[in-house]
């Protein structure tokens, strides 16, 4: 009965020593974790290190928006005003004349419609019909001998206003006039050009019979003021360009918008007979306004009518009058044979 006492004796002794001691261990676990730890652990991680890795910008953002309004929405931003049309330039005096700054367009119109008719190089004289429209100027363009509009439009900012152009601008291409042989007499000037006229048609293809008697007409012998100043014998303008030596600027008769007025034109200048004739030529053959005339090159008359149709001449007598000068001189003699 002892050794049971004291065995029931021992066991309760042990349990209770295991028992506070493990209630002074918890004790120590608990007091070892901070606070703070504790209270972190409720934080899932990733919202947390989302929170630390928030960038300075959006902060800056979401305490702007939540300053400006108590909902947290940004105040709608301010609409800019409308940026307005820049007004056309006006020139006040209106100049008579312009110069392009630089290689020129022309234009059909002013609006956005226009087509593009060519280009003109730097430093060319137009003169003016009026103020600007949709940024552009209107103004004056021969295009009669060429079939053309007798006007057209340039972008205001490619030119600039100008005095009156000299009456005669030399190209810096130089040249020489030594090439004039005399052409004083009838028969003199027929076979200078037709000499010339040759050569032209060997490259061109133009009867030499018409670019004589058209020479005879256009320049009344050579005698014409266009000729004897620059030597173009075919009343050709400058309007693709200057000639080989440069333009001449006289007035001439237009109908403009009706009404019969004298403007102040550019026509190309030549250096001697042979450059005119050879200019004259290429004219016609690479305007594609005569190209049916090409097709009739065996026959002389047949050609002159062709380019009179196509609007060399507002004449409609034009090829009238130049077949009977090539009948009462014979210029069919000095026609090449076709090959």
């Amino acid at each position: 009965m002892l050794w049971k006492h004291g065995l029931e004796r021992a066991v309760p002794r042990r349990t209770v020593i295991a028992t506070v001691s493990a209630l002074l261990l918890v004790g120590v676990a608990f007091i070892g974790v901070p606070r703070d730890a504790a209270h972190e652990s409720d934080v899932a991680p990733a919202a947390a290190n989302a929170e630390r890795a928030t960038p300075a910008a959006q902060l800056s953002e979401r305490t702007t928006s939540e300053a400006g309004d108590p909902h947290g929405v940004a105040p709608p931003s301010a609409p800019r005003p409308p940026t307005p049309t820049p007004a056309d330039p006006v020139f006040d005096p209106l100049p008579r004349w312009v110069e392009s700054t630089n290689e020129t367009v022309l234009w059909s119109a002013s609006g956005d419609t226009a087509t593009r008719l060519s280009t003109l190089p730097e430093n060319s004289y137009l003169q003016v019909l009026g103020q600007p429209e949709s940024g552009r100027l209107p103004v004056y363009l021969d295009g009669s001998n060429a079939g053309g509009p007798s006007s057209a439009w340039v972008d205001a900012g490619d030119v600039r206003a100008s005095d009156s152009p000299p009456r005669v601008v030399a190209s810096s291409r130089g040249g020489s006039r030594s090439l004039n042989p005399d052409i004083s007499t009838p028969d003199r000037f027929i076979s200078v050009v037709a000499e010339a006229a040759q050569d032209s048609q060997r490259a061109t293809g133009v009867p030499a019979s018409v670019t004589v008697a058209q020479a005879i007409l256009e320049s009344d012998w050579g005698k014409s003021l266009l000729a004897s100043k620059a030597f173009n014998f075919f009343g050709i303008k400058a309007q693709t360009g200057p000639g080989p030596a440069g333009v001449v600027n006289m007035d001439t008769w237009e109908v403009l918008s009706g009404a019969s007025t004298v403007v102040d034109a550019a026509f190309k200048a030549y250096h001697n007979v042979f450059e005119s004739v050879d200019d004259h030529g290429r004219f016609l053959r690479d305007n594609p306004r005569y190209s049916a005339a090409f097709h009739a090159a065996g026959d002389a008359r047949e050609f002159a009518r062709r380019i009179n149709a196509a609007g060399y001449a507002t004449d409609p007598a034009y090829s009238s009058k130049l077949i009977r000068l090539m009948d009462k001189y014979n210029l069919y003699r000095y026609d090449l044979p076709i090959p």
